[in-house]
């Protein structure tokens, strides 16, 4: 009985002695604030918050986004070229991301940036009603998309054409 109570003795003489130094431990003094971090994405964007669009600016893009959506899906039907018809859907797809994370309205000027884009895509889908594709034989700096999808999204690219050749001879295989 003795040794029973000897090593329970023992065991709580060594948990007091653990506890002890635990709970007069001083707390930690708080960390200064760090600094924003400069992430490659904020690196070239002051910190100020982003462009908040107004109404009538979202439905301008929304408007927009609806006629190319509707151009878009015409050609689907008329079964226009894939390799062509993702050159066009790539401006749609921009300006829903766009919509879909407003923040990325860095500036008043990010509006009509959108609106330009947009204007680009519905320009490219007319052309390609009418069966041409000048954008194809430009030289110098082309964007396009390609396909397939991933994820069910277009890809995109912009790549430099020299003089020598055109972006048709590398991109389509029409």
């Amino acid at each position: 009985m003795n040794r029973t109570i000897v090593g329970l003795l023992v065991f709580v003489v060594s948990l007091i002695s653990a506890w002890i130094p635990a709970v007069s431990q001083t707390p930690a003094a708080k960390k200064a604030a760090r600094p924003p971090e400069n992430l490659p994405w904020t690196r070239f964007h002051r910190a100020d918050p982003p462009y908040q669009p107004t109404d009538a600016e979202k439905q301008q893009i929304q408007d927009k986004i609806g006629q190319l959506g509707e151009m878009i899906r015409d050609l689907k039907s008329r079964h226009a070229d894939d390799g062509l018809l993702a050159d066009v859907e790539i401006y749609l797809e921009a300006a829903r991301w766009k919509m879909a994370y407003p923040e990325e309205f860095f500036r008043q000027r990010s509006v009509a940036d959108t609106l330009a884009v947009l204007d680009k895509g519905l320009e490219r889908a007319a052309q390609l009603r009418q069966g041409k594709s000048p954008w194809t034989t430009q030289t110098g700096l082309v964007r396009a998309g390609s396909g397939p999808p991933l994820m069910g999204r277009c890809n995109r690219s912009a790549l430099l054409f020299p003089p020598s050749t055109t972006a048709r001879k590398l991109f389509h295989s029409t």
